[in-house]
């Protein structure tokens, strides 16, 4: 009887300790950045930015053509985008403090880029038609509001959802030609550092097909070359965004550059609605179009579920204090990192998973050949 107890006992022992790596006591927290953090840089490209002096004790990741350099008795300037964001230069080396937390983190980086045709549906020139005598813009420009009842021939519009959706509203917008595929104007800012293991996004590369949201964007294979004729045909066939935050776990988006009450509002949107865990809105590292822009979107962002961060909230960890410190802001964060680390302690300890099961094998042997095939006086049973 007491083998049989002592035999139980271990078994019992063994059983829980074999179970405790699914209920490991190890926690994710809320002020660190991990492998399942993930920092989203939205457009922040040449078309989007301001025009701004070059600094004289830093040099651009890549060579500036001429043409784009203005030289004046201040200095020498780098010219503005055909959409140029008022105080995007700004938000250059905000997002480098973020680039190097998620690097020295070992967290994820991606890079989204707008990346037309020269003949895309979001430009002035093309969405509309020469007949039109206040719809048309040879050389490019802003169109609209438009919708249903302009005056103007939109036949030529984006199809995609939102696109529709803003035609049907009558808030369709139409803009000057901007991110033109192979063109400087498309490039990421000369003066933004980018990791060369960051994932680079694309997207708005069809015709008929605008993205103001990151979720729509396909990987660029290139990556860490760019590649000024990379096709639609090779992008079509890319893993979208989505995927890859799914491939790699991610449960928090870190989303900062260009413009808030775009793109990179309809990119936080967009990523909430999917679910797949926190988004975080950085103000500081965002800039937008219009402080009337920047106003209703936060506000939308907040109703949506979004974390928007203080604009006085300058520095990663001023950013991930204040959004921690709210139990509203990392409620679900909270209930998801005993799941997430539940999942993931297996792998990361697998040796001891391995050890654990010969052992278990070996006891539980022991255990059938104890309570099955001997009675209390050693004998087997018939």
């Amino acid at each position: 009887k007491k083998k049989e107890k002592k035999m139980f006992l271990l078994f019992s022992s063994l059983l829980a300790f074999y179970h405790l790596p699914l209920y490991s006591t190890e926690k994710l927290k809320c002020e660190e950045i991990s492998k399942h953090d993930a920092l989203l840089i939205v457009d922040v490209q040449n078309c989007f930015m301001e025009k701004v002096l070059l600094p004289v004790d830093k040099s651009p990741e890549y060579p500036i053509p001429p043409q784009y350099l203005e030289n004046t008795p201040q200095g020498t300037f780098l010219k503005g985008g055909s959409l140029g964001v008022s105080k995007s230069s700004q938000i250059i080396d905000i997002i480098h403090l973020w680039i190097h937390l998620f690097n020295s983190k070992s967290a994820s980086i991606f890079l989204s880029a707008d990346w037309h045709p020269e003949n895309h549906c979001s430009f002035c020139r093309n969405g509309t038609k020469q007949s039109n005598p206040d719809g048309y813009l040879p050389q490019g420009g802003i169109c609209g509001p438009l919708g249903k009842k302009s005056d103007v021939d939109l036949s030529d519009r984006c199809i995609d959802v939102n696109s529709i959706q803003d035609y049907n509203r009558g808030s369709l917008m139409q803009w000057p030609d901007h991110c033109v595929q192979g063109t400087f104007g498309a490039r990421f800012h000369p003066f933004l550092r980018v990791p060369k293991n960051a994932t680079v996004l694309k997207k708005g590369f069809l015709r008929q097909y605008d993205s103001y949201s990151t979720t729509a964007s396909v990987l660029s294979p290139s990556w860490p070359e760019w590649d000024d004729n990379e096709s639609a045909e090779v992008l079509a066939e890319q893993p979208a965004f989505s995927v890859l935050l799914a491939k790699k776990d991610i449960r928090r988006l870190f989303v900062v550059g260009l413009a808030t009450d775009y793109c990179v509002r309809l990119s936080s949107l967009d990523a909430a609605a999917q679910r797949f865990g926190d988004v975080i809105m950085v103000h500081s590292a965002s800039r937008a179009v219009s402080e009337e822009g920047c106003s209703s979107s936060i506000t939308e962002l907040v109703k949506s579920g979004v974390k928007v961060s203080k604009d006085s909230s300058v520095s990663p960890y001023e950013v991930l204090s204040e959004i921690c410190s709210s139990p509203s802001s990392s409620s679900f964060f909270q209930q998801e990192e005993k799941r997430i680390y539940n999942i993931h302690y297996l792998q990361d300890c697998l040796y001891c998973h391995v050890l654990l099961t010969i052992g278990f094998l070996m006891i539980l042997a022991i255990f059938v050949k104890t309570f099955f095939f001997t009675n209390s006086s050693g004998k087997k049973y018939q």
